[in-house]
This record gives C-alpha cells, structure tokens and sequence, in this order.
C-alpha cells in the first residue's frame, strides 16, 4: 500500500506539471512580438502572395495600418487553394497542412494575433498524449511517460513553438505520432495499424519536409529489428505502408521538384558560411533551451552545460539499461536528423544545424532518453530497490524548476527569439504626436511592426520581397519619399536588410538624419525638419 501511495504522489505531482503546461499555452498569447516568419503564415493563410503584397504596397503613397494588416486578414474572395498556391509559388519548402487547417480555423476564429497563435497552441497539447503513448510502446513504462509528458509541458522549447502560429508544435506532435504508430504496427501486426502508420507518415510529411529522416530512421530501425531478412512479413508490410504514405504525398514532391529552384533561393541562408566554434556554441545552447532559457547570457551558459552533461548521461544509461529495440529506436531518431544537419555543415560550411526547429526530431528523442533515465531510477525506488536515487530526484526537480521558471518569463516578455526590437522601436513612434514611417526593409518586418503601431500612424514604404523577386535586390534605387503633408516627426525604420539603404541616405543627408534608438536588429531614425 505504502508503495502504491508513492507512485500516486509522483502522478500527482506530474499532473500539476501537465495542468501548468497546459495553461501556459494559453496565457499571454497576444504579448509577444509577432514576428516576421508569423506574418508569413497569416499572409499565406489568408490566401495572399508576397509578391501580391508588395507590389500592391509600393505605390508611392501613405499607408494606414490597417492597410498594413489587411495582408494579414482574411479575404472572403480568397480561398484555401489560394492558400496552397501561396506555398506552391513562394514557399514550397512549406508543406500547405498546417496553413490549410489554419485557414479553417482563421475562418471560425479570426486573424487576430491571439487567433492565430491559439491555433498553434491547441494542435501542441496533442504532443502530450502523443509521447505518453510512445514511451509506453517503447518502455512499456507509465511512470517514463508522465515525465515525458512534464518535460515537454515545461519546456521553454516547446512553449515558444505553441505559441507561435508556425508550424513547428504541430510538427512536433507528427513526429511524435508517427513513431508511435510504427511502433504499434510492428506490435499488433494488422492491416489497420499498417494504414494508420501510412496516414501518420503522410501528415508529418504535409507538416514539414523534414519528416522525411525520420522516416529513414523508421525504415533504418525496421531492418535492425528484422535483421535484415529478405523476405519477411514485418518488412513487406513497412514497406507498403511507406509507401502509401508517400504516394499520398506525391502531389507535394511533384510542387517541390517545379519550383525546386524557388526552395533553394528562400533557404539559402542556410549555406552561409560558419566556423566550428560558433556552430558548437549554437549546438549546446539551442540543447539547452529544450529544457531551461532565462534570457540571462551567464545562466544559460551554465544551464547549457549542465544540460550536456546530463544529456550525455542519459545517452550513456539509455544505452546500458534500456531494452535493445528501444535505445535502437531512440538514437536513431535523434541521430539521423542531426547527423543530416550537422555533417553538411561541417564538411561544405552551412548554418542548418544551428536551426533548432530543424533538429526537433533529435530533441525529442533527448527528452525520451531523460526520461527514461528519470522514471526507470524512479520506477526502481518505488518497487523497493535499496538503490540510491537522489541523485535521480534532485535532476528532475532541478529540470522542472529550469523549466517552470523559464516559461514564467518567457510568458512576460515582450520578446523571444526574434524582432526583439519592435517593442522599443513602436513605442517611439507611438509616443510622436502625427508620425509618419518610411522604410524599404523586408515586407514582412515592416508587416511585424505594423501590429505594435497605433491607427495615427502612416507609412511610406518600399518594402523588399523575400520569397519573390520584387524590389528583392539591395542596389536598387534609393528609396528616399519626398514627405507630403503635416507630420510631427518623420521616422526611418531600419533592419539588418536596409543597412545599406540607412548608410547611403545619412551619406547623402548626414545633416538631417538622427538616430533615435538601436536595438537588437531593429534601428529607428528621425529626419529632421
């Protein structure tokens, strides 16, 4: 009895945990910046092109906001093909499931910030039954289960993504589901988990293209677990069900291989050259966010490490004590993804192993082997092992409180990961009496801006196009407005995209430019009159 009581206390307090997830996703949805890969997805979503956008916004003539953010609005005239052609035509590294259930949503729910974002939330809670049920086909373990579901609840990681209208909490949960079909296939050994294996590879495909490495590890672990049999029933059901699953997928593959060269465009930042140090510090702090992110330099630094140091512990217990199919499935699913970022980097240069979104599989299966590492020590404890785990306890106790902490501030930011300066930089224009904003920097970051501006404010602008070639070229004309009417202030908005812009018109006008404020990457200036 006494036993029976300590298991319940532990699911208690890992349901406290999964309460406070839960309610985290839905708190403060409209306070952070919406930023710019977010404005991506309500243009998109709502039916609109970039190039549609821009051209239509650089006429030579004042913008409200509203004008602004009627890109980011549902148009009845458009509709969730709209949608698709979108992606089709400028996008296409972005499968269209995610955007055309958005689309759904938006026309239920709005396109307000906290519209869109709810979205994302409410698709992330599927992520927690989802690694309840794959820990239980993997360990066989209840108690390993609820402290995955609590390390994913409390995850600073996975909270930023559920509150992003992105696509990348949903891919999380594909992942997640998709493994745990696999493995239930390969359990019960029927037609109807074959066909929801197939399902689930497809949605995860539609969800992010990047599914297509799990879906090598998934093929990778089937081989090793039949020893590479030639005939063999397990193998030739695999291999059907994959195949279904990409033939429902084919219609994107054909999208991709059209505008194969669009892709490579829009992504091409990820060849931009790094060096080696940089590439591991970006490594060990992205692994650290997974579990503790305070916005503090020195304490992340050191949460990072202890991270690392954990992580490579529970590699190591993950490898000695856990069932063989199991560790095999577990490190396949966080070293294929990662070793296919990582090594490109190394051996031809690139930033895409620096992408965290990118190693969400590797993640995932990192916070699989901490928990089994937490719940079998646990699991042990309770079924009256002489074995000492404190050491057990005061990890996960520190993980919990890393991560509880780390979502209560990132809840009250204005900011996380991205155009951290549009708080700093709207406030300045909004205090102004009648301001006007002119800009030629990235559509999208002026679309951001836009949803933190007050309806006083106008704009001129030429913004850049990034998916699409208008106005995409930084030597383009200067684009200096004469300014037509009765402003109180007439400000310059300025990103890392329009250094250029910003460097030429002082060089011209050194006399009558003034910087008001830098921060992060945003940069405010004022012409004086």
């Amino acid at each position: 009895m006494p036993q029976k009581r300590k298991a319940n206390n532990w699911v208690i307090y890992f349901s406290i945990l999964l309460v406070l997830g839960i309610v985290f996703r839905g708190i403060n949805l409209d306070k952070k910046v919406y930023w710019y890969d977010e404005t991506f997805t309500s243009l998109r979503v709502a039916g609109y092109t970039e190039a549609e956008a821009v051209e239509n916004l650089s006429q030579n003539r004042l913008l409200s906001v509203e004008e602004l953010l009627k890109y980011q609005t549902l148009n009845p005239e458009k509709s969730v093909v709209d949608t698709i052609k979108s992606l089709a035509t400028e996008d296409t590294q972005h499968p269209p499931l995610y955007y055309g259930l958005a689309r759904f949503w938006m026309q239920q729910f709005g396109s307000s910030v906290t519209a869109m974002r709810s979205f994302a939330a409410v698709l992330s809670l599927l992520a927690f039954p989802c690694i309840y049920w794959l820990c239980m086909e993997l360990f066989q373990s209840s108690l390993t289960g609820w402290v995955a579901v609590s390390l994913i609840a409390v995850s600073p990681f996975h909270l930023g993504y559920a509150q992003q209208s992105r696509q990348y909490g949903f891919w999380a949960v594909t992942i997640l589901f998709s493994c745990a079909a696999l493995l239930r296939a390969l359990r019960v050994k029927t037609k109807l988990s074959w066909g929801i294996y197939a399902v689930a590879l497809a949605a995860s495909l539609y969800t992010f293209l990047f599914s297509g490495l799990v879906a090598i590890s998934h093929g990778i672990y089937v081989l090793f677990r039949e020893k590479f049999r030639r005939i063999s029933p397990i193998i030739t059901a695999y291999i059907g069900a994959s195949i279904a699953g990409f033939l429902i997928f084919v219609p994107w593959i054909i999208v991709v291989i059209v505008n194969f060269s669009q892709a490579k465009k829009v992504t091409s930042w990820t060849a931009l050259k790094g060096n080696f140090i940089g590439l591991l510090k970006a490594w060990v702090g992205n692994l650290g966010r997974v579990f503790c992110e305070t916005q503090n330099e020195m304490i992340d630094r050191l949460a990072s490490l202890g991270v690392l140091i954990l992580v490579i512990y529970a590699l190591y217990f993950l490898w000695r004590y856990a069932p063989g199919p199991a560790r095999l499935f577990v490190f396949l699913l966080i070293g294929l993804p990662a070793a296919s970022l990582i090594l490109p980097d190394l051996i031809a240069g690139g930033l895409r192993s620096t992408a965290a979104r990118y190693l969400i599989p590797s993640y995932l299966g990192i916070e699989l082997a901490v928990a089994y590492l937490i719940g079998n020590n646990l699991e042990k404890f309770l079924n009256g092992s002489k074995a000492n785990i404190s050491g057990s306890i005061l990890i996960s106790l520190l993980l919990f409180t890393g991560g509880f902490v780390s979502c209560g501030i990132s809840l009250q930011a204005e900011a996380w990961w991205h155009n951290q300066g549009n708080p700093v930089v709207a406030r300045a224009i909004n205090r102004a009496a009648n301001p006007i904003v002119i800009s030629d920097t990235h559509i999208a970051d002026i679309l951001s801006l836009s949803h933190l501006l007050d309806s006083k404010v106008r704009l001129l602008i030429e913004p850049r196009c990034y998916t699409c070639s208008i106005n995409s070229n930084s030597e383009t004309g200067l684009y200096f407005p004469e300014v037509r009417g009765i402003f109180s202030d007439v400000f310059l908005f300025s990103t890392s995209a329009s250094e250029l812009w910003i460097q030429e018109l002082k060089k011209q006008n050194s006399d009558r430019i003034e910087l008001v404020l830098k921060s992060y990457e945003s940069s405010l200036w004022r012409l004086k009159q």
